[in-house]
């Protein structure tokens, strides 16, 4: 890859990181006002960790440095990432069986990713119940999206929880 590609992916993947981590504001923020919710944080944070690594082409290891989390002291969210990184066509492909008319390559990218994330907990960490992991979703494209991305979520998401057997509902 020239390296000229290589520096502007970088500095457009920077640029929407930026866009999306200012409406985090900080962690510091966002870890006061959800105390008791360090699995949505873990998810948020799995989700900038995804455009970082699918958007920026970059790899684990750098998607780690740039998250801050080379220690893996937060093992949910080192779970969630490689998860989806490695199951990521199997997820694709539940999507796309559920997602009527509709292919992951069309949606937009905070709802493809929001969607794998569920997908993935639904599918390979079944001790959430799926309810839960359906609100946790919603929310979280309501804060990086819109309302109407939510309801477009919501919709594929209640397909697959249907599809998938074996769902903690």
């Amino acid at each position: 890859m020239p390296d000229e590609f290589q520096f502007s992916s970088s500095i457009f993947c920077n640029s929407l990181l930026q866009f999306y981590d200012s409406k985090l504001t900080d962690w510091g923020i966002l870890m006061e006002t959800q105390k008791g919710s360090k699995r949505r944080e873990s998810r948020e944070k799995t989700l900038l960790a995804l455009f970082q690594y699918y958007l920026g082409k970059n790899d684990v290891e750098t998607t780690y440095r740039y998250m801050d989390e080379t220690d893996g002291s937060d093992a949910f969210f080192h779970q969630l990432f490689e998860g989806i990184i490695a199951h990521q066509a199997e997820i694709d492909k539940v999507i796309k069986e559920n997602a009527e008319k509709w292919s992951p390559e069309r949606f937009g990218n905070v709802e493809i990713h929001v969607i794998r994330i569920a997908v993935y907990e639904m599918r390979y960490q079944k001790e959430t119940p799926a309810k839960v992991v359906l609100n946790e979703a919603i929310e979280i494209v309501k804060k990086y999206s819109d309302e109407k991305s939510a309801k477009f979520v919501n919709s594929i998401l209640q397909k697959i929880v249907n599809s998938i057997s074996g769902v903690v509902e």
